[in-house]
């Protein structure tokens, strides 16, 4: 199985590892590979702490979202 390069990041797990590990460099053949601090996979957002606030800030925001576009097409706001 071919890996590609420019899918491929590096994150490091961890409030004390962040700073010491980011003096390395990784590569896969020739090509370096870009640090991360948040990625999105499968709709699930990682971050390099661990914690879920952009998680939640995200899916609040989508929220808000469709509540501003039913608010906008809804006819009445009566009870």
């Amino acid at each position: 199985m071919q890996f590609s390069v420019n899918k491929c990041k590096i994150m490091h797990v961890g409030d004390s590892g962040t700073t010491l590990n980011k003096v390395s460099e990784y590569s896969m053949g020739n090509h370096k590979l870009k640090y991360c601090d948040m990625e999105r996979d499968l709709d699930v957002i990682m971050s390099h702490n661990l914690k879920v606030e952009h998680q939640c800030s995200q899916a609040c925001m989508k929220a808000n979202k469709m509540l501003g576009l039913i608010k906008r097409t809804s006819v009445t706001n009566s009870p």
